[in-house]
């Protein structure tokens, strides 16, 4: 009887924990339910904005927007070009929608000068002031003549005629003679400077009275000292004046060699002939330190100015020599004239 109560009184205990706990969630339930209906349209607003609104971008501290440079203000690269092997009678280059290096600058490069000069004179020009030269030579006279007139293209008070044929030299008579075409070029244009770059080819034997005589003897120098004489006082008979330009330094040793042998011929026989200067090209082409190179700074630009032969020039080169040639002719003679795409070593 007792065991029974005391099992009634603990299923009481549960059923009322049991309602306590159902009324408690049930209250909770119904705060719930109330507080989410007081929320509800805030939270529909909420939505509604977002859904219009831009997608968010990255802060400018985290990802900075690039900056686009017009084309206008981007600095022009130029791609170097390697100058194209030239022949031994290279024209001058044809002048295109491309700019010289110096026809459009403000940078002035300075022409200067290494040079033996003998015999300084003048030019006997007519009273118009124009000048008519003539240069002749052989195939490296084709790289100054041709230098030459490409610097002076812009000047109106000269005509410049090259006459210069390559394989052609003073020793080598029996092949073309020099004296003879030059009375008729001569009498053909009446040139008032004639300028002379010749020699490449006269390192051989030359024969004289029915003789053979070798090169660099003491008899080969007497004959050549002649026909370079020859060659000087025709030109200035006719009243030109002669401006020859002694032989270059080679890359091949033993020929440049020779070369100085036809250098110290013909510097010394300039100082016997009236109205020739005679102009050594031997330093101004060589390296800072007397040596041969195939490249040298250009326009402060390093440049190939020698062919592959270690003879001839490329047609950057040429175009030094035509600036050189044309600065000369302004310094020895006192002529007017510049060049028109002055190109110059610069170091």
């Amino acid at each position: 009887m007792e065991q029974n109560d005391r099992r009634a009184r603990r299923a009481a205990r549960r059923r009322r924990h049991s309602r306590a706990i159902l009324g408690f969630a049930t209250s909770a339930l119904v705060v719930s339910a109330i507080f989410l209906q007081t929320l509800q349209p805030s939270l529909a607003s909420s939505s509604s904005t977002h859904a219009t609104d831009p997608p968010t971008t990255t802060p400018t501290s985290l990802a900075p927007a690039r900056t686009t440079i017009p084309l206008s203000h981007k600095k022009k690269v130029t791609p170097t070009t390697v100058p194209a092997r030239p022949t031994t009678t290279t024209r001058p280059p044809t002048v295109t929608s491309t700019t010289h290096p110096l026809s459009v600058t403000t940078t002035t490069v300075h022409v200067t000068t290494t040079t033996t000069v003998v015999s300084r004179s003048t030019l006997h020009l007519p009273p118009s002031g124009h000048c008519t030269i003539l240069e002749i030579g052989d195939s490296l006279g084709n790289n100054i003549g041709y230098g030459m007139k490409y610097e002076l293209e812009h000047a109106m008070n000269v005509t410049m005629l090259v006459e210069s044929k390559p394989s052609t030299g003073l020793s080598n008579s029996w092949y073309y003679s020099w004296p003879q075409h030059l009375r008729t070029y001569l009498a053909q244009y009446h040139p008032q400077l004639v300028v002379v770059f010749i020699g490449a080819n006269d390192e051989q034997g030359m024969t004289v009275n029915g003789h053979v005589v070798n090169f660099a003897t003491p008899a080969w120098r007497t004959e050549y000292a002649a026909r370079v004489a020859q060659i000087m006082k025709i030109a200035t008979a006719s009243g030109a004046a002669v401006m020859w330009f002694g032989m270059p330094i080679m890359g091949p040793y033993s020929y440049s060699q020779g070369m100085k042998v036809l250098n110290s011929i013909v510097e010394a026989t300039a100082k016997t002939v009236p109205r020739v200067t005679f102009l050594s090209t031997w330093n101004f082409v060589a390296g800072p330190t007397g040596q041969f190179q195939m490249s040298r700074p250009v326009n402060h630009s390093w440049a190939v100015i020698r062919h592959p032969d270690g003879i001839h020039f490329s047609e950057i080169g040429q175009n030094v020599l035509g600036t050189y040639a044309v600065t000369e002719l302004r310094v020895v003679y006192r002529f007017p004239v510049l060049a028109s795409f002055p190109m110059a070593f610069t170091g």
